[in-house]
């Protein structure tokens, strides 16, 4: 019980100290930006290797994610079709605009955590921007692969379901198994941005209780507006009216600003760590 009671009033005085509400802001702000450009980004590379898994995707992005989301993965799945007709030129165009703002909320995330983490960057801003577009890159062939994880994951599912006559509950085996793997997955990729993202590394001993945390509480996120989205309780016509930008946006600054509260839990356990003699 004390070590709740120490735990909860330290990730409430670095939050305050840290200005964690107006960071997450900030953060959100380039997330919103570079949202439909980066799922354009990211259509476009899995069209190289298959139309199919696109149009598989989008409709698992339709049980996973809030309805808000689904127009914002529609709209983009429409504008990279658009792009792929379009001129060379234009394509360039697009390409680049799309790097530069999906590369900018990478250089947010950066400079966020080393805010949080009290490691004031030092680099060149050029440094910096390199930095950013190899995480980018990084992190976008870890999601192709992740994705490619998951389709592989759901066809077993599939067809375990029909070897061993469990049609009737396969809806919920569906959503247990895409719940699981977002975890996992979302706390794989979590631990390496805490890990590599700040200026001073992380141990992984340091970086994986903040992932776990954020993992979970994004879940619970996403869990408590279906609930609400899909309960008994008539509230369609408030989450209808709602419907748009201020929703995502509202949505992506609650997750931006649990991201930077996963920060400041990496720093409680590193408190604990160097306290029991663990050395980063």
């Amino acid at each position: 019980m004390l070590r709740l009671k120490e735990f909860s009033l330290f990730i409430l005085n670095h939050s305050k100290e840290s200005n964690i509400i107006n960071l997450s802001a900030q953060m959100a702000y380039r997330i919103l930006m570079a949202f439909i450009p980066f799922l354009m980004l990211l259509y476009n590379f899995i069209n190289i290797f298959s139309q199919k898994i696109n149009a598989t995707l989008y409709t698992d992005f339709t049980f996973l994610f809030p309805e808000s989301f689904i127009n914002y993965f529609q709209f983009a799945q429409d504008n990279t079709v658009n792009v792929v007709n379009s001129s060379s030129t234009s394509n360039l165009i697009i390409l680049f605009f799309i790097l530069t703002v999906s590369v900018s909320a990478s250089y947010s995330l950066i400079n966020t955590l080393n805010r949080i983490f009290k490691d004031y960057e030092k680099r060149e801003l050029i440094a910096l921007w390199i930095q950013a577009i190899v995480y980018f890159l990084l992190f976008l062939a870890i999601i192709l692969l992740m994705l490619i994880i998951y389709l592989v994951g759901e066809y077993l599912v599939y067809y375990l379901t029909l070897w061993f006559h469990l049609s009737n509950v396969s809806a919920i085996l569906f959503n247990l198994f895409t719940t699981i793997y977002f975890f996992i997955v979302s706390s794989i990729i979590l631990t390496l941005i805490y890990m590599f993202a700040p200026k001073k590394r992380l141990h992984f001993n340091h970086a994986y209780p903040g992932a776990v945390f954020v993992s979970f509480f994004w879940v619970v996120l996403f869990m408590i507006y279906r609930f609400f989205v899909h309960s008994n309780v008539d509230f369609s016509n408030f989450f209808t009216d709602l419907q748009g930008p201020f929703v995502l946006l509202f949505e992506i600054y609650l997750l931006a600003f649990i991201l930077n509260l996963g920060a400041v839990v990496n720093m409680y356990f590193i408190k604990i760590y160097r306290k029991g003699g663990s050395h980063d």
